[in-house]
């Protein structure tokens, strides 16, 4: 199934073990750029998904170049109540 919030767009599985995929283009910016984006969707992923039991396989992709980390927590916490509430 596939889910776009905000600047993000997702694509989601149930599944019986927790995974994350990040694809992130060279038009997001250059490396710093792109792995402090990777960095934040993993920390966000962890504390919404992983921690919370939530068995899900996950694929993130922004549609937009730097996108803030508060968008990215609103994206992920509307995520997590879209498919589990």
């Amino acid at each position: 199934k596939s889910l776009s919030i905000g600047d993000l767009s997702f694509k989601y599985a149930q599944h019986g073990r927790n995974s994350i995929g990040l694809i992130v283009s060279k038009h997001y910016g250059n490396a710093v750029s792109r792995n402090l984006f990777k960095r934040r969707c993993r920390d966000l992923f962890m504390k919404n998904f992983i921690l919370q039991k939530a068995s899900i396989a996950l694929i993130v992709r922004p549609k937009k170049q730097n996108i803030s980390f508060k968008d990215l927590d609103s994206a992920f916490k509307e995520l997590y109540e879209q498919i589990f509430v």
